[in-house]
């Protein structure tokens, strides 16, 4: 039958199609999710229009437009949060939801870093130049322009200098642009004698016009238009490359005066507020001050009063109460008399600054400081300085306080807090251990119940055995067949030697995790000394080889992590190929918190059916024929491993071999919250 030799092309043509539907369905998911990312109360009716027209366009346009899609949203959203953060957020999320769009050739640029988004946007700008001039004039006989845009896609990897540019150019310069720069006036210079200055224009127009349907409203857009000769330039087309950057620049600029207005206004009315109160203070002091001393006299706090010398011109009663001195003892004494010696150079500064440039740190605020007694004692005060200027001089006024019994209330506060928060600690540390404790009397409970279950069912099968052959044997002793009850015998020893097995295995896995053990670091290369010596007679017996790497340093109990690397690899010796000697590798990998081990031979496998039970007790892949077990070697592994903070699975292909995979905690104790000891009492 005759087959249509354009099928294929068919098919190609559908394919491409399909690939664009499936491209064009993920840009309108990009899209619900800008649309999600910004309220649609806020959303502008310019953007509004352009959602309505992008998705009017052919579908290779719906793809060729993408950037102006993401960038108008992008600037949009920048107008009432903060551009970098915008940048930073909205990208990194549209980066890790739509992985195949951010890596479209034309959509890629806009994840790129400021100083590689340079660089690409001037290498478009300039291919777009050189090709619409070797679009017009064909190849020229200096091949310029061939050799300019294999210079320019070469960027930014260059490693000579622009055609036309001195070798040394480059080794002087790095490819910045003010260097780029120059590469685009050389292009505008050859062009123009070749085609004339309107040409040239033109073919710059209409690249800038490529370039900013797409990109305008990038940050670093502004590089094409040092790259465009300045003879080209104009008026409109700077507004319009500048329009996105001198917005978010003003805007920021109305934002901060409009809150230093604010912050003015609030202080100017807080400046107008102190003010009245001076005057109205300054008032009622005049009309008062005949009365103060009655008036300080009969106030709680101790009250002193002192002029710009720092001399002492008034006190109160509760003065004398706090220091012991007499009014006749302090009046024209120095405000130092009253302070440690410590206190006293740093008080004569302050007052000096404050004088001069009337700058103080003090005034009007409780400060605690210390006082010195007429007997010497020292004792902590809370003072308060205010300055009121009375008659043209200052008058400095401290009302103070004697704090040692708030001091001591505080202290007794703050250390009774403390041991209620250690109590609390205490108690919440209590809580936790409680819960761990529930949470394992709980799976102890559990891992019991199913031994019991196990152990009560596993074990009747050599009782059942025995009984039955011994049950036999008066029969055939009345016959007087002594070689049938030997017979008989001999399979009801077998039977207990079965029981013997599985009472051993039994006491094995129920030791595993009752003896407390502290943690030690256990090299893995003793571990697979000891096992390879425990081992050595079946391997030698089978010929096997074992595959290891000098391993880590493992966190456990060394006897425990040996019986488990023990039981694995016997297990791949015992159930090997008879035609084929075992080969066993063991792997490791490192993560955060884990070392990860895989164990694979080439062994006889395990059933499908079996790898789902093969790690419950007296649970075996094989009969006993095949090879003798308790069927307890991987219910121990499985238990050891879970002791070890870690699980264990099993990958096998019956015929081919096996693999296990475990996990053992590379944690200490104390970086895992506990106590030192790694096993407990079940």
């Amino acid at each position: 039958m005759w087959k249509n030799p354009f099928n294929w092309i068919k098919k190609s043509f559908s394919q491409a199609a399909a690939n664009e539907n499936s491209t064009v369905q993920e840009i309108e998911q990009l899209h619900e999710f800008l649309q999600a990312y910004t309220s649609s109360s806020v959303r502008t009716t310019p953007l509004r229009e352009f959602d309505e027209q992008y998705f009017k366009l052919p579908t290779e346009q719906i793809i060729a437009k993408l950037p102006a899609l993401y960038l108008s949203y992008e600037q949009h959203i920048s107008e009432y949060k903060q551009r970098k953060s915008v940048e930073v957020t909205l990208r990194k999320a549209v980066q890790l939801r739509f992985p195949d769009l951010t890596a479209l050739p034309q959509f890629q640029l806009i994840f790129k870093e400021e100083d590689q988004q340079n660089i690409l946007l001037a290498k478009i700008f300039l291919q777009g130049i050189i090709k619409g001039a070797i679009h017009i004039l064909g190849q020229v006989e200096d091949h310029f322009f061939e050799n300019a845009l294999t210079w320019v896609n070469e960027l930014p990897q260059v490693n000579q200098a622009f055609p036309t540019f001195k070798e040394g150019d480059v080794s002087t310069k790095e490819i910045d642009a003010h260097y780029l720069s120059q590469i685009s006036q050389a292009i505008s210079n050859n062009l123009a004698q070749k085609m004339g200055a309107r040409f040239t224009q033109m073919i710059f127009d209409r690249t800038y016009q490529e370039i900013a349907s797409l990109y305008k409203l990038l940050n670093t857009f502004p590089i094409i238009i040092s790259l465009i000769p300045q003879q080209f330039l104009d008026t409109d087309k700077i507004g319009l490359l500048t329009k996105y950057q001198l917005s978010t620049a003003l805007l920021e600029k109305v934002n901060f005066l409009e809150e230093l207005n604010q912050q003015l206004a609030t202080r100017n009315q807080q400046l107008q507020k102190a003010q009245a109160e001076v005057r109205k203070a300054q008032k009622a002091s005049e009309e008062a001050y005949l009365q103060l001393r009655e008036v300080m006299n009969a106030v709680g706090d101790g009250i002193i009063t002192a002029n710009d010398q720092s001399e002492i011109i008034m006190v109160n009663k509760k003065v004398k109460e706090i220091w012991g001195y007499s009014a006749a003892e302090l009046i024209g004494q120095q405000l130092s008399i009253l302070m440690p010696e410590k206190y006293r150079q740093r008080h004569k500064q302050g007052m000096d600054r404050y004088i001069q440039t009337r700058e103080s740190r003090i005034l009007n605020r409780n400060i605690i400081m210390e006082g010195l007694r007429k007997n010497g004692d020292l004792f902590p005060l809370e003072i308060n300085i205010s300055d009121l200027q009375f008659q043209g001089k200052h008058l400095f006024t401290a009302a103070v306080r004697d704090i040692t019994a708030r001091i001591k209330v505080e202290n007794d506060l703050k250390s009774s807090k403390d041991q209620l928060e250690q109590k609390t600690q205490d108690l919440e540390q209590a809580q936790r251990q409680l819960k761990i404790t529930i949470k394992e009397l709980k799976n102890s409970n559990h891992d019991l119940e199913r031994f019991a279950y196990v152990a009560s069912h596993d074990l009747q099968e050599p009782l059942r055995t025995v009984k039955g052959y011994l049950a036999l044997v008066p029969d055939q002793m009345e016959k007087n067949e002594t070689e049938a009850v030997r017979e008989y015998l001999s399979f009801a020893d077998l039977g207990v030697v079965r029981m013997e097995q599985l009472i051993q295995g039994l006491l094995r896995y129920a030791r595993i995790g009752r003896e407390a053990t502290e943690l030690v670091e256990v090299p893995f290369d003793d571990i697979m000394t000891l096992v390879n010596y425990n081992l050595r007679e079946q391997i030698q017996t089978k010929g096997a080889v074992i595959k290891y790497e000098p391993g880590p340093r493992l966190i456990g109990h060394q006897i425990q992590l040996v019986q488990l690397f023990q039981n694995l690899l016997s297990n791949s010796i015992k159930f090997s190929k008879k035609e084929e000697a075992p080969q066993i590798s063991i792997t490791h990998r490192k993560t955060a918190n884990f070392w990860h081990f895989a164990i694979q031979d080439n062994g006889i496998g395990i059933p499908t059916e079996q790898q789902v039970v093969i790690f419950e007790m007296f649970k075996r892949a094989h009969p006993n024929k095949e090879a003798q077990g308790a069927g307890i070697g991987l219910a121990i592994c499985k238990k050891v491993v879970a002791q070890h903070g870690g699980d264990i699975t099993v990958k096998s292909i019956p015929g081919v071999g096996t693999e296990f995979l475990f996990s053992l905690s590379d944690l200490m104790p104390e970086m895992k919250g506990s106590n030192t000891k790694l096993f407990k009492n079940d």
